[in-house]
């Protein structure tokens, strides 16, 4: 006796379980055995109406092609995302703002600063307007809106947007955190661009104390601020 075929609503649910299975693959790091499956579940998703399983397999099945490196395929899918994401909710929506986050920070991969700056300048307002300005999302989207603009060249503005930064992480996390560090570090870079030297070596000196208590002495975290603090003594 032949099985009787599976319903619309049947294929669904079985597209929901593989959606589930390629998020823990994705979190173990199994990149490769994730992809077929998020793209098998996206397929048969998209199929219906926009909705909450068919963004979340979206968002895992483009950050599988982007840790990857398929950039491109990442990009289009994170615009499908915005798509269902803004059909669901509306355009001010912080799921909004995470895939625009996304979008930017491919951006900024690809050297497109003024895009990534725009991408992060929207997600920046969305989860301001719901969250506040003391929110840790609200906090690494002022982050990266400044990063944006420093590669830019505008070092007075994206100096003010890491102290701004600076300010809520401390807030949020205390001074001895790696996000923390992270801004630290950031801010040594820019203080060095900007040729003022001596507050870049008091916070190149800062960022790596704090990473070897967070990391150890050994990790990439230490040992790449460490390294930016050797480099304020080059020859200019």
């Amino acid at each position: 006796e032949e099985p009787e075929p599976i319903s619309s609503a049947g294929r669904v649910e079985v597209a929901r379980c593989v959606a589930i299975l390629g998020k823990v693959l994705v979190a173990q790091g199994r990149y490769d055995a994730a992809g077929p499956l998020l793209s098998q579940a996206v397929t048969v998703l998209s199929k219906g109406r926009p909705s909450l399983d068919l963004s979340e397999a979206l968002a895992d099945l483009a950050n599988v092609h982007y840790y990857l490196g398929d950039v491109d395929r990442s990009e289009a899918i994170n615009q499908q995302a915005l798509a269902v994401d803004q059909a669901l909710f509306g355009e001010r929506h912080p799921a909004v703002a995470v895939d625009l986050f996304n979008l930017g920070n491919i951006q900024l991969d690809r050297g497109n600063y003024t895009e990534g700056e725009r991408l992060f300048s929207q997600a920046l307002q969305i989860h301001e307007d719901w969250y506040g300005s003391s929110h840790p999302r609200t906090a690494s989207h002022v982050l990266m809106l400044g990063r944006s603009i420093a590669y830019q060249g505008r070092l007075s503005e994206a100096a003010a947007l890491y102290d701004r930064a600076l300010v809520a992480m401390r807030a949020l996390y205390g001074e001895h955190h790696a996000r923390f560090a992270h801004v630290l570090s950031l801010m040594g870079d820019l203080a060095r661009e900007r040729r003022e030297f001596d507050a870049a070596e008091r916070l190149f000196e800062r960022a790596p104390a704090v990473f070897k208590a967070v990391s150890g002495e050994d990790h990439e975290f230490h040992l790449h601020p460490l390294s930016n603090f050797g480099s304020v003594y080059l020859p200019p």
